[in-house]
């Protein structure tokens, strides 16, 4: 018997001072750190993570403009990747799919192209909270991917992420699905 043994856990996390040049920064920081787990640069999966990153270090200036700064982080085990952004502001947002802002509903709709989703939970030993958005890593995907603009080209990604941003009916196939801190997935 061959037993299973998972993938080692690599975590990185960068300190970006909050500023007018926080997301350009984070931006960077993160697509340096791609390859580290295993993410193809200038992949439309890599396209979606720095977007990701972008938006959420976005709501960091809108919403906690005075943490001094916004920690990004990156990491990957099990198959998954997961994007972090801790700040110092302690409110956990509403993470309910009609009480999303257009910049979280864009997260929550990529995390769910890639069968993750979207959660927020309190900081561990700190004021602050941490948001996290998990994708499943496309190349553990064991089956032929479900949409075609996920797999296609740059150009074809952002058409994706540039559409206008739409509710899912309740119950729809593929809606994005986010989590509340300590709780299971809320649909």
């Amino acid at each position: 018997m061959v037993e299973h043994v998972p993938r080692p856990v690599q975590r990185h996390v960068v300190s970006v001072p909050v500023g007018p040049e926080t997301v350009t920064r984070a931006r960077k920081a993160v697509a340096k750190l791609l390859p580290e787990v295993g993410v193809v640069t200038g992949s439309a999966f890599a396209d979606a993570v720095l977007l990701v990153v972008s938006e959420l270090v976005v709501n960091v200036l809108r919403h906690a403009s005075h943490s001094p700064v916004a920690d990004v982080g990156i990491g990957v085990g099990s198959e998954r990747l997961i994007v972090s952004v801790a700040d110092a502001e302690p409110r956990l947002p509403d993470l309910e799919p009609d009480a999303l802002g257009a910049g979280l509903q864009l997260v929550a709709e990529l995390a769910a192209e890639y069968d993750g989703d979207l959660s927020a939970e309190p900081a561990a030993g700190q004021d602050g909270k941490v948001i996290l958005v998990r994708f499943r890593m496309p190349s553990s995907w064991p089956y032929p991917h479900r949409n075609a603009e996920i797999t296609g080209s740059r150009e074809e990604t952002r058409r994706m992420i540039r559409r206008p941003t739409r509710r899912r009916a309740s119950g729809a196939k593929g809606k994005p699905r986010t989590r509340s801190a300590g709780s299971s997935v809320v649909s």
